[in-house]
């Protein structure tokens, strides 16, 4: 068994994109993947996000005057809201007919990253303008941890071993599970309040917030040395694509996982 073979079996991902790309056996010793060539394409993502982004504000200013729309006391733009359900169940299937449709990756990688860009903006803005600067600084902030796992990563400091990747996934599934049981213990007379009072608890929500960046930051680690392995095993240059896809998609679960937290934080002050 390769490398790369071991490395799939010892381990099982949440990214689905990086745990395909660690089952591939093909190599190309004359066109074969390069770490420029994952980067430039992971900033082609990266910069669909930023044109989602600017699209928000861009439509948003065409859009003066035009009627508007309320849903549990927020106020939009119909055409808005229209465009943002359209971006999220884009940016849902997307993952999964890049997965399905390799040669799909770059067109679908490119609608689930701007997709995403648009909605989480959108999403900011009519929560208001305290929530709209929480995206600036829950971008910051994503940015700041990427670099940080980067050094890391190159630096040696932390190393992917199988020891990390057990417990990478016992996080995970521990995180996952506490969540489905909790949800299935709240319709259970007798102790559907007790699971209301956790949920309900700011310390908890804020610690498990914490979890799954620090999951988020772990995966991290794990496309790093699925990229790493990519180039060292020469896979063709066409799994660029789902490598840097791959990383995006991380990327932006993490600025999920921070926003989110930010977002409770500020409402918990807030609160208080």
């Amino acid at each position: 068994m390769n490398q790369t073979a071991a490395v799939h079996k010892n381990s099982v991902m949440m990214n689905p994109m990086i745990r395909r790309l660690s089952r591939v056996e093909e190599r190309d010793e004359d066109n074969c993947a390069s770490y420029g060539g994952i980067a430039v394409k992971t900033i082609i993502f990266m910069l669909a996000a930023v044109a989602g982004f600017a699209a928000y504000f861009v439509l948003h200013g065409m859009l003066a005057g035009s009627p508007t729309m309320e849903v549990q006391g927020y106020t939009f733009y119909q055409t808005e809201g229209i465009i943002c359900a359209a971006a999220l169940v884009l940016s849902f299937l997307a993952p999964f007919i890049a997965l399905i449709i390799r040669p799909l990756i770059p067109l679908f990688g490119i609608i689930y990253c701007a997709g995403l860009g648009y909605s989480i903006t959108l999403l900011g803005s009519v929560l208001g303008a305290d929530y709209a600067e929480l995206v600036f600084l829950a971008l910051g902030l994503t940015i700041l941890l990427v670099a940080v796992m980067v050094i890391l990563y190159t630096t040696g400091i932390v190393k992917v071993t199988k020891h990390f990747r057990t417990v990478m996934l016992t996080l995970f599934l521990t995180a996952i599970i506490s969540g489905i049981v909790g949800f299935l213990l709240s319709f259970i007379p007798g102790v559907s309040h007790i699971v209301a009072f956790f949920g309900e608890a700011p310390i908890f929500g804020i610690v498990l917030g914490v979890v799954y960046i620090i999951i988020a930051c772990m995966f991290l680690l794990v496309d790093f040395d699925t990229i790493q392995r990519t180039v060292e095993n020469k896979l063709p240059k066409k799994y660029e694509w789902a490598a840097a896809f791959g990383l995006a998609y991380t990327v932006i679960y993490l600025f999920l996982k921070i926003f989110n937290l930010i977002c409770k934080l500020t409402q918990n002050n807030k609160n208080s």
